[in-house]
């Protein structure tokens, strides 16, 4: 090949490239799913945030050894966090894809792992169903860093928040209570809200200065004032659906709010997520499908996307036309 026709070759590389590469140098943007953990599924699967259409299964049944995916939580490196109830383990996945990275930990102290969170000095804390504390672990490494939060009666520790001012409240699942303990310190404080009917307190989320507390056993989600722990009002009532065999009860779990105020509601007993209106009123179904069987933990996560290969292979195919139609073309001497 001649030089003037390699610079003319070179020429249309370059344009056609060009589009291409503005594309691939744009930053990726950031999708945002609602991760799902499926307890009796041993799996976490993705949903939209907005609309609750099924997107997949990020995690796999049973993928590295998985067995009652319950709580979730992205972890300082960007990797996705399960506790694996049954195995007594924490277990790390990649995202966007995950794929099993290993087990994060095995801390001797974890006995029926439940809720994951993020302690006010980054300490990994994780709540103990089968157990009457709430353990410690390095956020890094995994490793064991003993009972973090004990006493005041816990028993059966099911979920677990850091409320507004820096403390851990958690849910005594066996007492009927939900606990405060010292969010630097861990220790006991009080029992801060009981009473209202709450029977079998999951889920627990703060807004607009209120604790709300799913009552799975009752089958309510109730309203405590956030800062003394009175008992406002039963928020809401999710309504049971017909089954094949009966009446299916909701047993709500995990609760989440989302920005226009609306809750979001894992309903162990009719395997979906509810959403609930500010005001109480029960919406519908917001996401199901995908082979979820007893939903779990709720985690809205930032996701970067892979690379974006269509583009590539669109390049790549582009220039190998091109490439093809010049060998073709007649030489012109």
């Amino acid at each position: 090949m001649n030089p003037l026709r390699i610079r003319r070759l070179f020429a249309w590389l370059v344009l056609v490239a060009a589009p291409f590469a503005a594309v691939l140098a744009a930053p990726l943007p950031c999708r945002a799913d609602l991760l799902v953990s499926d307890n009796f599924g041993h799996q976490v699967l993705r949903y939209d945030q907005n609309t609750g259409a099924f997107l997949g299964t990020l995690v796999p049944a049973g993928s590295g050894g998985l067995n009652g995916a319950t709580g979730l939580l992205i972890a300082n490196d960007g990797h996705l966090l399960v506790s694996s109830q049954n195995s007594n383990q924490i277990l790390k996945y990649a995202l966007p894809t995950g794929a099993f990275q290993g087990v994060f930990s095995s801390a001797p102290g974890l006995l029926g792992p439940a809720d994951l969170l993020t302690a006010p000095d980054g300490r990994l804390l994780v709540t103990n169903f089968g157990g009457a504390s709430v353990e410690a672990v390095n956020a890094t490494t995994g490793a064991a860093e003993g009972a973090f939060a004990s006493g005041g009666g816990l028993a059966a520790a099911s979920y677990g928040v850091i409320g507004p001012d820096n403390n851990l409240y958690v849910s005594s699942f066996a007492t009927n209570q939900v606990l405060r303990y010292n969010g630097a310190t861990g220790a006991f404080i009080d029992a801060f809200a009981s009473g209202g009917g709450l029977n079998g307190p999951t889920g627990l989320a703060f807004n607009n200065g209120d604790l709300f507390v799913a009552s799975l056993l009752g089958q309510q989600i109730l309203r405590f004032n956030g800062a003394t722990g009175a008992f406002v009002n039963v928020f809401a009532e999710p309504p049971s659906l017909p089954g094949p065999q009966g009446p299916l009860p909701p047993f709500p779990s995990d609760l989440l709010f989302l920005d226009d105020g609306s809750l979001l509601v894992s309903y162990t007993g009719q395997g979906m997520i509810g959403k609930i209106a500010s005001n109480g009123a029960p919406v519908g179904p917001f996401a199901f499908g995908g082979g979820l069987v007893v939903p779990g933990q709720m985690l809205i996560a930032e996701i970067v996307p892979e690379p974006q290969t269509a583009a590539l292979a669109a390049l790549a195919a582009v220039v190998g036309i091109g490439l093809a139609r010049r060998r073709k073309a007649p030489s012109r001497g």
